[in-house]
């Protein structure tokens, strides 16, 4: 969504404070119109964002809001994912040739899997780029936390599903694991099509059926490593 917000302040510098990841970063472009400043602003499905205004001008700035992305690498590369064993998942590292739902998986214990899983891959930075650089998972199920080099780059939770791995790179050959979390529905689901003494989750009472919609699950993607030229803040 994309839209000019109006604000009733003046002779501040708008900054966008991001909730989901607590980074701050300068709104260069805005007008001031009477006692309003006016700014474009645009979201992504379901994201929300702090506008705040706290500083006084210091400067002038000629770049935009939001900035285009440059592409850096698309991991194309099979991952290597490890679920957890003692929630039903399988006992051996499968290997996924391209990121895929679970859900459409032919194996059972991936289809019907509930739990952690952990991906693991490696990517290639010919350069570092003097801008700041994201992985974009572009499409999680549900949530996941991501390690580069061994590095915490923090965790995602809703759209977009992407974080600052700047800190954490470096040139050359990099690691990335993503741990990557769904709910129990599907693994209800699956335990339903199972005779009682092979399940592993037990209700007294639950709404679903063995034939009951499936949620997607998994790491779907594309993952990409992205950088956006975005004005930081003045520390």
């Amino acid at each position: 969504l994309s839209f000019n917000a109006s604000f009733r302040i003046t002779e501040r510098q708008p900054e966008l404070w991001n909730p989901q990841d607590a980074s701050i970063r300068i709104l260069p472009e805005y007008i001031e119109d009477g006692e309003m400043t006016r700014l474009p602003i645009q979201l992504e499905p379901y994201e929300s964002a702090f506008i705040v205004f706290r500083h006084a001008v210091a400067q002038k700035y000629t770049a935009v809001n939001y900035p285009k992305r440059q592409l850096l690498t698309t991991l194309k590369t099979p991952w290597q994912v490890d679920f957890q064993q003692e929630r039903g998942g399988p006992q051996e590292t499968i290997s996924f040739d391209s990121l895929t739902d679970w859900t459409h998986h032919t194996n059972p214990a991936i289809k019907y899997f509930s739990g952690s899983a952990i991906y693991r891959n490696t990517f290639k930075i010919g350069k570092l780029p003097n801008t700041p650089v994201f992985i974009d998972l572009n499409k999680v199920m549900v949530m996941a936390k991501v390690k580069i080099n061994g590095k915490e780059a923090g965790g995602v939770w809703t759209p977009p599903y992407r974080l600052d791995i700047t800190s954490c790179l470096h040139k050359g050959t990099n690691t990335v694991e993503i741990e990557v979390v769904n709910c129990w529905r599907n693994r209800i689901i699956g335990d339903l099509q199972l005779p009682e003494n092979q399940r592993i989750t037990h209700q007294s009472v639950t709404y679903l059926k063995a034939d009951s919609e499936l949620q997607s699950s998994g790491l779907i993607g594309p993952v990409e490593i992205v950088t956006y030229p975005f004005l930081k803040e003045n520390k």
